[in-house]
């Protein structure tokens, strides 16, 4: 899948490039072009884009955005600008846009108003009917460093429920770690188009001034790396 995925990048980047008309004998290495067709970059959004570095994958899109083949085919047009958008909110190494919550114990707070006391934040989407949630969850939870960092201040870990399904929360919230802030979203992330999610669990991590350090982690050995040239 990998290789498909860069093998398709590179054919988009060579057509795109090429239709802007950036002359490819201008580089090192030119990539040959075998021409670009809608249902290419519909397969980009469907098996790959989220898996390209933000700067590639918006790229990529901000070029497919003006390209004919995407223009002329309105659901495909719309698509790309509906990722791309996602794409541009919370970027790496922007501020986290905020929401309103209700913990698991009734107090309600909001990200901007969260006081980590200094430590990273990672930040867990998560629904509770998710296996893959629970996974996650309890691989986080049973990692010995993490739990180190947890529990010495350096990272704090923020659950959400983002359906704002109040019944569904009150009876999964209580089997969270209880050292986590479990929270229930009320201010419409996935409805207002706050934070792209496009499946949970989805994690972000935060640095102690709420700005982006990752997002989309798949692999949880990437968050203490990520954050231990900040206070580790």
């Amino acid at each position: 899948m990998k290789g498909f995925i860069l093998s398709l990048c590179l054919a988009l980047f060579s057509a795109l490039t090429a239709s802007a008309g950036i002359r490819q004998d201008s580089v090192s290495d030119p990539v040959p072009s075998p021409g670009i067709s809608p249902d290419s970059i519909a397969s980009l959004l469907d098996s790959g884009i989220y898996s390209l570095p933000d700067s590639v994958a918006i790229a990529i899109l901000s070029a497919a955005a003006s390209d004919p083949a995407v223009v002329a085919d309105d659901i495909l047009r719309q698509c790309v600008n509906y990722t791309l958008s996602a794409l541009m909110r919370n970027r790496v190494g922007s501020p986290a846009a905020s929401f309103c919550f209700i913990d698991r114990y009734g107090k309600t707070g909001s990200l901007d108003l969260l006081d980590s006391g200094g430590a990273s934040i990672l930040m867990i989407f998560f629904d509770p009917d998710c296996e893959h949630c629970r996974e996650i969850i309890s691989e986080i939870d049973s990692d010995p460093r993490l739990s180190c960092a947890i529990s010495t201040g350096d990272l704090m870990v923020l659950a959400v429920y983002p359906d704002g399904d109040p019944e569904a929360f009150t009876a999964a919230c209580h089997s969270l770690p209880a050292g986590w802030v479990v929270a229930l979203d009320t201010s419409g992330i996935q409805e207002n188009e706050i934070y792209d999610i496009p499946e949970t669990p989805t994690l972000y991590l935060l640095d102690p001034d709420h700005r982006v350090i990752l997002r989309g982690i798949s692999d949880i050995s990437s968050i203490l790396p990520a954050i231990s040239g900040d206070h580790l």
